[in-house]
């Protein structure tokens, strides 16, 4: 101030910080000022003249932009990427030390040395690029270029294209060097490509051994069971030209109980096997008829047990009606079959909505489909809880053949019908306290 008042020369001043308390807070302020000597009449100054204008966020403002590029370029350098400024009326390339680093050429090559490092064959895709950047104002592309010592590398160019008034005036961008990402692409699809050929295979094979399982299950129903005909026959002819009660007889007794029994177990894998049929068509079915004539199929063992059947109103579904049947028939036959003596047998079928809570705990379940509940309970014999995944088993049995007879397929054929239809069954027991299902 009295530099100027003494030599008459103005003073002035930007982005001046001065710190001023204002509602008692002592803040930051910034202004633009001047210090303009006043000249009387004679030409002599007697005073200076101060004006000010508050700038205060126009400079928090500039330093806000500053910080923001700064953490742009640590982003930027921190993943390695170049950047590059593209003047496109002047044709004027600046580029960033790392740029000219992938592109393994000097920091102060021009644009047709960034150029000549791309491949040959590649040079349509950079012009493709950059007429689209016209008509879009985006630009991506990857090229290969060739490296002072003969390497191969990937580069990745993106960029923005700058209009005024429909004119394009500069081009900003950024190259990253995906080399390492192309090469783990490239061992990606490989051995997506292996695995494709190595399942395609493993398809065929498939295809063979279940072409293989629709001829054993010829032989089974035929050839199988024509030699068990034959030693029933002939067994009953025997026991016929044998005296009863004799040791002889006896023995006949037995093959033909093993016989029955042979020919049961071979009914009852033929019935497992069917249940993956992919011809079996899918439609609309009522399991209140499905459940009513699996019931009118039992009604004399029913009437001769003197059990008691509650039936709740089921839904409609989706399915394959003879897998349906087979489902229910199966289950209300174990209820009807592991029946506690001096207890008259009491069987209840109900439905239950699937809801959130249950959907939760059964995450086996695909949340995209709609499900249903079916509870089939009973007063019967029951089973430790720790068998109740070993129940569903092929062969599997809990309880003695003789009182009891089965094969321990029936279990085992209800989880593959249940599971063909994409749902799940399981088992809560306690050894005689009946089993829910």
């Amino acid at each position: 101030l009295d530099k100027v008042y003494t030599t008459g020369i103005p003073f002035h001043a930007k982005n001046q910080r001065v710190d001023i308390t204002a509602n008692g807070v002592l803040q930051p302020f910034y202004f633009n000022y001047s210090f303009t000597p006043l000249y009387d009449s004679s030409g002599n100054i007697y005073g200076v003249m101060n004006t000010a204008a508050d700038v205060s966020e126009l400079v928090k403002a500039y330093n806000r932009l500053e910080e923001s590029e700064a953490r742009a370029r640590l982003a930027i350098e921190a993943s390695e990427q170049g950047t590059f400024h593209f003047n496109l009326l002047t044709g004027q390339l600046s580029a960033s030390k790392r740029m000219a680093e992938i592109f393994d050429v000097s920091g102060t090559a021009n644009r047709e040395e960034y150029f000549a490092a791309i491949i040959r064959e590649d040079l349509p895709v950079r012009e493709k690029a950059f007429k689209r950047a016209e008509a879009t104002g985006t630009l991506a592309y990857d090229v290969r270029i060739r490296r002072k010592d003969g390497k191969i590398s990937w580069v990745r160019i993106k960029g923005k294209i700058y209009f005024d008034e429909g004119h394009p005036q500069k081009l900003v961008g950024v190259v990253q060097d995906i080399t390492d990402q192309k090469h783990f692409a490239g061992l990606l699809e490989q051995k997506v490509e292996e695995r494709t050929t190595e399942l395609a295979e493993l398809n065929k094979k498939l295809v063979s051994m279940n072409d293989e399982l629709q001829q054993f299950a010829y032989i089974a129903s035929h050839d199988m069971q024509e030699p068990l005909r034959k030693i029933r026959v002939f067994s009953d002819i025997l026991a016929k030209q044998t005296e009863k009660g004799s040791q002889t007889g006896r023995y006949i007794d037995k093959i033909n109980l093993a016989a029955e029994r042979m020919t049961g177990l071979i009914h009852g894998l033929l019935e497992y096997s069917r249940t993956s049929d992919i011809r079996l068509r899918y439609e609309m079915v009522d399991l209140n008829i499905v459940l009513k004539n699996v019931l009118s199929d039992f009604e004399l063992l029913i009437s001769q047990k003197e059990a008691e059947v509650r039936v709740e109103d089921l839904p409609a579904i989706v399915a394959v009606p003879l897998q349906m049947n087979q489902l229910f028939y199966n289950l209300v036959g174990n209820s009807l079959k592991f029946t506690q003596d001096g207890v008259k047998p009491f069987i209840h079928i109900s439905f239950f909505a699937i809801n959130e809570e249950i959907m939760a705990s059964l995450p086996e379940l695909d949340r995209q489909r709609e499900y249903v509940g079916i509870s089939i309970a009973d007063n019967g014999t029951g089973f430790d809880q720790i068998y109740a995944s070993k129940i569903f088993t092929v062969f599997q049995r809990l309880n003695e053949r003789d009182k009891f007879g089965g094969y321990g397929i029936g279990l085992a054929l209800c989880k593959k019908v249940v599971e063909e239809h994409q749902g799940l069954i399981s088992a809560t027991s306690e050894a005689g306290r009946g089993a829910r299902f």
